[in-house]
């Protein structure tokens, strides 16, 4: 950030756009502490937003977003998925979480998860079955997520998930701070446990997972895929097993359950999933991605993983 001169009050609109500026020196930086650039629409009317200059009296780009194929449903020069009272794009780059706390300690927070689909499966997976996969997956996502939980203080905490997913037919397409969910033709038993039947894996907080196609079923496999989605939101399985990995209890009924059909979740797992969103949102800017802000490689994660299946490289 850089300071302004004393003796200095500017009033900005949600977009940057100045409506009361009181100065008794010169200020060369604007919105989002990136520097004007009065040559070009006058005073505070463009600012350099790293290299795609935004105009805050629309709330537009000057160029297209590079990553507009990500958000096939918003312009190309919108800027903060046109509501910057929610969201967050300090980079011009992917949306990041926030958090509105109400007057009554309510506090609703808003997650955005970015995704490629790739298939790893030596036989393949035809290109209608994978986006009709993807779109699956988005909707349960959507509704799964989308609830409201109690918090650490009991207050009430609403949240709104929203997933994205771009199915790719390369690793190089994809980048550190994607998630990565990849289709293996089989998922070995997990070591130490020769009786564990695994169909799918993933990183306790991290981001990739690979899983096993389930036959037909779009709805099966769809729950696969959030269920690991979920380890990489920060929670464990539901279901109990022995020393071998044979499953004892079940706990069908709840998406971290063993098998393919549970859609629950409690209280104390969408708390493990956001409640940090919740305290941190608007406080500090985060990407969802990760645990670990920063430390993102969605690649060496999966590369970790595909040691533990049976599928061919891209």
């Amino acid at each position: 950030m850089f300071p302004a001169p004393k003796n200095t009050a500017i009033v900005l609109n949600p977009f940057g756009s100045i409506m009361v500026s009181v100065s008794k020196g010169e200020y060369r930086y604007g919105f989002n502490s990136y520097e004007k650039d009065d040559d070009v629409k006058g005073e505070a009317n463009h600012i350099s937003f790293g290299d795609y200059g935004y105009d805050p009296r629309i709330g537009r780009r000057w160029r297209p977003d590079p990553l507009k194929s990500k958000y096939p449903q918003i312009s190309p020069y919108s800027s903060f998925s046109s509501n910057p009272i929610i969201y967050l794009d300090s980079e011009g780059k992917d949306i990041v979480y926030s958090a509105k706390k109400n007057k009554d300690g309510s506090i609703k927070v808003f997650v955005t998860v970015n995704a490629k689909m790739i298939d790893y499966t030596t036989t393949g997976i035809s290109t209608s079955d994978l986006h009709a996969i993807k779109d699956g997956t988005i909707q349960k996502a959507n509704e799964l997520f989308s609830k409201s939980f109690k918090g650490m203080n009991n207050e009430k905490i609403s949240v709104e998930f929203k997933l994205n997913i771009e199915v790719v037919n390369s690793i190089d397409k994809t980048n550190k701070e994607d998630h990565i969910i990849a289709f293996v033709d089989d998922v070995k038993p997990l070591p130490g446990k020769p009786n564990s039947n695994p169909l799918g894996m993933a990183i306790l907080g991290g981001h990739a997972q690979v899983v096993e196609k389930q036959g037909h079923s779009i709805d099966k496999t769809s729950n696969l895929i959030l269920h690991e989605l979920a380890h990489n939101l920060g929670i464990g399985d539901k279901y109990e097993t022995d020393k071998t990995g044979r499953v004892t209890n079940s706990h069908s009924e709840n998406l971290m359950g063993s098998g393919t059909t549970g859609t629950k979740l409690d209280n104390s797992q969408l708390r493990d999933m956001f409640y940090r969103y919740a305290i941190l949102g608007n406080e500090k800017e985060q990407k969802i991605e990760s645990k670990n802000p920063g430390k993102a490689d969605s690649k060496g994660d999966l590369n970790k993983l595909k040691t533990h299946t049976k599928s061919k490289n891209k």
